[in-house]
């Protein structure tokens, strides 16, 4: 049997476990709560930088004038406009619809959708228009300079150039 002396050594040993314990627990819970502030703080962070390089597209509105180069047939009009992660306009005969996202100078456009019209005139308008639509796959960065939208290509060559349309 314990005596009473023993009984009140392992009485305080178990009370300093206890406190170590408790100590060790606090210090996890402190750590966890940091780590969890500066995730935040860091995304936060991240979506204010995506949200900078957004907000100079998001509500604009553009006609293009060259499809890879090329100045568009007379006669057309293709336009585009950003609005709240969506890029819609006209393709020269029909309506089309994509998402897009940006970070930095990067560009990305989800598959475009379109009504399914068919224009005969001007001649070549509907093959501008799946070039136009095509070209979108290829679009990796932007840069705006004054009035004018270049959307270029992963090897940096200008695929689509846009005035701006409002």
């Amino acid at each position: 049997e314990m005596t009473i002396h023993e009984s009140q050594d392992a009485n305080q040993e178990s009370q300093k476990v206890k406190k170590t314990i408790f100590y060790i627990i606090g210090a996890v819970i402190v750590i966890a709560i940091l780590l969890i502030a500066s995730y935040l703080v860091a995304g936060a962070g991240r979506e204010a930088e995506h949200a900078d390089s957004a907000i100079e597209l998001d509500g604009s509105g553009w006609m293009l004038e060259t499809l890879t180069g090329q100045p568009l047939i007379p006669g057309t009009e293709i336009t585009g406009e950003f609005s709240e992660g969506n890029f819609n306009g006209t393709a020269g005969c029909n309506n089309y619809f994509t998402s897009y996202e940006t970070a930095g100078g990067s560009l990305k456009f989800g598959p475009a959708g379109s009504t399914m019209m068919f224009c005969e005139l001007p001649e070549g308008v509907m093959d501008q228009e799946m070039a136009y639509l095509a070209s979108l796959d290829q679009v990796e960065s932007y840069q705006i300079e004054e009035e004018e939208l270049t959307m270029f290509d992963d090897a940096g060559n200008p695929v689509l150039v846009f005035k701006s349309g409002h």
